[in-house]
Parts: structure tokens; sequence; C-alpha cells
């Protein structure tokens, strides 16, 4: 549950209220209503920590070494499904593939970015499947 941006205590939380809007007869919109504002809340803090930790990394000038390193490596850029097994690969291989510039604190510092990023993605498809279930299938919003 943790591994998926949400702490224990929040996925309990988000059960209880769940359950609590069941036992009170409040319709399941509104419950998800209320994940769907979760999410886009969560979305925006994980956009604007993706930005900075890439600051640093650019400004440092190790960010693009760093990203064509993970991708040689097999980084899926799709949707980073597989960032666990590229971050043990990089902190294996760093020194001998990278510039000297590159320190450890970078490489830490790029894994969690890879990390953030994994999770912004998730809830973009999240938010994408609920804003798609939300639109009308009418020809109301065809362009005329």
């Amino acid at each position: 549950m943790a591994a998926q941006g949400k702490s224990i205590s929040e996925e309990v939380n988000a059960l209880l209220r769940k359950r609590l809007a069941e036992l009170e007869g409040v319709e399941a919109s509104a419950q998800g209503n209320e994940d769907y504002e979760a999410l886009k809340s969560q979305h925006l803090k994980l956009v604007e920590e993706v930005k900075r930790l890439t600051k640093p990394l650019e400004k440092d000038g190790v960010y693009e070494g760093l990203m064509r390193f993970a991708y040689a490596l097999g980084l899926d850029l799709t949707d980073l499904r597989n960032v666990e097994d590229i971050a043990t690969k990089i902190l294996k291989n760093w020194r001998e593939h990278l510039n000297q510039d590159a320190q450890p604190s970078h490489i830490h510092l790029f894994i969690t970015l890879l990390e953030k990023g994994k999770q912004k993605k998730a809830i973009e498809r999240k938010l994408t499947e609920i804003r798609l279930k939300a639109v009308p299938t009418s020809t109301e919003n065809a362009y005329h």
C-alpha cells in the first residue's frame, strides 16, 4: 500500500470513509468525487516535487547524462514500471559510465526523481481513466 504513494493510515482512512459512506447511504459518486479530488491534489504535489528534484541535477549538468544512462539500462519511459530494477543497475554501474561530475548525491537524487515520476505517471493514468469515464458519450461535446 505505501508503495503506491499512500501511507497505511491514509489507506485505512480511505477505507473507513468508504465504509461509513455505505452505512450512511451516501452515494458512491460522492466518495468517488472525494477520491478524485485527492488524486488531483496528490498529482499537483508530485508535479511540483518532480520539478524541484530535476532543477539541481540540471544546474549541476548531470541530468541529461543520467537520463541517457537510465535509458541505456532499459528504463521504460512510458510508465517507469521498471524503476526499481534500473535504480539497482544505476547504483551498481554509475561510476564506470558517467562523467566525474556525477556524485553519489546526484545518483540518489535521480533515483528519488524516478520514483516520484513513477508515482506521478500512475496517478495520471488514474486521472485519465476517471476523466474519460466522466465525459458524456453524446455529441454535446463534439466540435461545432
